[in-house]
């Protein structure tokens, strides 16, 4: 086993980082690279499908590190040029095409800071947007929604000198322009320091912000945690956790359901350590978990099946001087701790975790090493050295698992980032993987299969899953039972603007497999009119038909006649979840029979039907009174089944008697009906 540090360059008179490997009982090798991050790697990140890790730090002198590194090769790919002079947010996009960052430049004497957010095109390494932040202080958090097309960060705002106070702001920013979205109004909810965490939901729609307020006439001081709608850049709700020293982590469940922050609090000149778990349904809290760290939550995440909370901290004994670290396992349902891991000896601090996909290892960055516990028996398996130098441990500031569970990757203090394959990752080869139904409406789900070479091992098996189109959703894995040899997943959809073909993608041992789900848009089938036939001025009912469910908002879809004597709204709307509508169409009075095309369709596809429209004919001949004395008259009434036409219309009259009778009654543009008298004889 390697560990990681830095080495030192007699020719430079400098520490040089480096980029370390390591084996362990598996005997599997890692990768042994120099890293440029000299002063410090902050933050290491895979890409979506474990073929990239990318790392920032700094190299000192005021220059900021990003680097990425090809996993297969063990060859730097990739240097990007930031005028970050540290490094310590980074987020790949979904599709893993776009990488960003966020921090500050340097500033001279008497000069403040400028903020700085970038996007980098992965595949070049060239920078593609710098945001134009406000910012003037430092982008403390950065975060890009799971559909790749936003970026949120969070900062601070130096407004005026560099003692003047700051406030702190978040903002959203639309990757593919490099245009400003929002600026979230952190300042009116009271807000003013450096936001310490931005996240978005597994949606996309809500952004989590956590920052800290403080109140002037009671000179206390408070966490802020708050969720903001990320189409409006609305406050949805503000909740009233206990860190009121400093909010340090949050974390959104795999389902979206439930929102975990740590930290710290203060009450009484006592600290005390903050875990809060929220229920997103209610916007309630939840469960408050009675954490040991005693001196702040410095980290916080959830296993992929939503079982378990992980939080690391420390705890500090004011009379030895001595901190201790901590590192807590919680039941989500019954917020009972299950198990507090004992810490390796001469643990100061767990400063971050990461659980295998599989749930079977967790492990723990350390203020001097990285560790590793078994999640059955939550005894320690392993750890590994990390150095600052060439003989003093070193801290492991972020540690993360691929999406597959094949590979491990930390960022120390130090400048180093070691990389390797996961020593308790034990895969077996995916064969297959199906979708059924294999055809979708835009805007629903199907179901996905992925199928083992053989049965998964003890620990079970991890199946690493990527969607080529980020409007079809998966999880980034799978869980196999141990003995199983299948597993199924959910796929959700959104409403698509076309047709699209989208390529699923399974990776467990080595080996891949594809599945393709075609998801059609949501388009109009069909249009039915009751009556088909109609006299003139009388109406028609059409239905609307969409070939599948609306979405929960609804759709609108157009609608046209093609004739002046029938009438038709512009447009119908299909409430959510339903697939029909109905519309009246009102008809003009004709002279003739004619035809009226009404059409219906949403852009990408249309349906029309035929209304006849006739004009109106004789209905009925009365007479009042029916019986009548010779030499005395009686009313006759025409009635037509509907309006006379502009012309009017004229009905002919004859008698097979002798009485006296108009031979034509002449009904008026507009009327139905129309008198006539009969007379008779003595």
């Amino acid at each position: 086993m390697a560990d990681g540090g830095v080495t030192y360059s007699q020719s430079l008179n400098a520490y040089l980082g480096v980029l370390e490997t390591w084996n362990v009982s598996t005997e599997k090798l890692t990768s042994a690279l120099n890293t440029s991050a000299n002063s410090g790697v902050f933050t290491v990140e895979f890409s979506p499908d474990g073929k990239a890790l990318a790392d920032g730090g700094a190299g000192g002198n005021g220059i900021g590190v990003i680097e990425q590194w090809n996993v297969s090769s063990s060859t730097l790919a990739n240097t990007f040029a930031t005028a970050n002079p540290e490094v310590k947010s980074l987020a790949f996009s979904p599709g893993g095409l776009a990488l960003a960052d966020g921090g500050s430049t340097n500033p001279e004497d008497g000069q403040v800071a400028s903020g700085v957010a970038e996007v980098f095109d992965v595949s070049t390494g060239l920078l593609t947007s710098t945001l134009n932040t406000i910012t003037n202080n430092g982008v403390s958090s950065v975060a890009l929604s799971p559909d790749g097309k936003t970026l949120a960060y969070g900062a601070s705002i130096n407004q005026g000198t560099v003692a003047a106070t700051e406030v702190c702001t978040v903002q959203l920013w639309d990757v593919p322009t490099g245009v400003l979205l929002k600026t979230l109004n952190l300042a009116a909810t009271g807000a003013f320091l450096p936001v310490t965490a931005v996240a978005f939901s597994p949606d996309g729609q809500t952004l989590v912000v956590g920052a800290a307020k403080y109140n002037s006439s009671t000179s206390t001081a408070s966490g802020v945690l708050q969720l903001w709608s990320v189409s409006t850049g609305k406050l949805i709700t503000t909740f009233d956790t206990s860190s009121n020293s400093g909010l340090t982590a949050v974390a959104f469940s795999p389902d979206g359901k439930t929102l975990a922050d740590g930290g710290l609090g203060y009450s009484g000149n006592t600290n005390f350590g903050v875990l809060e778990l929220w229920d997103l349904s209610t916007d309630k809290l939840l469960k408050t978990l009675k954490t040991a760290a005693s001196n702040g939550v410095s980290t916080v995440g959830f296993s992929q099946d939503r079982s378990f909370v992980i939080d690391g901290g420390s705890i500090y004994n004011s009379t030895t001087t001595v901190s201790s670290g901590v590192l807590e396992i919680w039941s989500l349902s019954t917020g009972l701790r299950v198990a507090a891991p004992s810490l390796l000896a001469g643990t100061g601090h767990v400063l971050s975790v990461a659980l295998s996909p599989d749930g079977e290892v967790l492990f723990a960055g350390a203020d001097s090493n990285l560790q590793a516990y078994s999640m059955s028996t939550y005894h320690l398996l392993n750890y590994f050295n990390v150095l600052d130098d060439l003989s003093n441990p070193g801290s492991v500031n972020s540690v993360v698992v691929s999406a597959d569970g094949s590979l491990l990757a930390y960022g120390s203090a130090s400048g180093a980032v070691v990389l390797g394959g996961n020593p308790y990752y034990n895969p077996v080869p995916v064969s297959t993987i199906g979708v059924s139904p294999q055809t979708v409406m835009g805007g629903t789900g199907s179901m996905g299969t992925v199928t083992l070479k053989q049965a998964a091992p003890a620990g079970g098996d991890s199946v690493a899953l990527v969607s080529s189109n980020h409007a079809v959703g998966v999880p980034t894995s799978v869980r196999i039972e141990p003995g199983e040899t299948q597993a199924t997943f959910p796929i959700t959809t959104q409403i698509l603007s076309s047709n699209t073909a989208v390529v699923i993608t399974a990776t467990s041992g080595g080996a891949s497999a594809t599945a393709t789900l075609k998801v059609s848009n949501l388009s109009v089938i069909g249009l039915s009119l009751n009556p088909t036939m109609v006299v003139g001025g009388n109406s028609s009912v059409a239905t609307v038909t969409l070939s599948g469910s609306a979405p929960s908002g609804g759709i609108t879809t157009s609608v046209t006649s093609g004739s002046q004597w029938a009438g038709v709204p512009s447009t119908i709307s299909v409430n959510g979840g339903a697939t029909q509508a109905t519309l009246t169409v009102t008809t003009s009075v004709v002279n003739a029979q004619t035809t009226a095309t009404i059409t219906a369709g949403n852009g990408t596809a249309s349906t029309s039907a035929t209304l006849t429209i006739t004009p109106a004919t004789l209905q009925s001949l009365t007479l009042n009174p029916t019986t009548v004395a010779g030499g005395a008259s009686t009313t006759g009434s025409v009635t037509l089944s509907g309006h006379a036409g502009s012309a009017g219309l004229t009905v002919s009259l004859s008698s097979n008697s002798n009485v006296g009778l108009p031979n034509i009654v002449t009904i008026g543009v507009g009327k139905n009906s129309e008198t006539f008298t009969v007379t008779t004889q003595e």
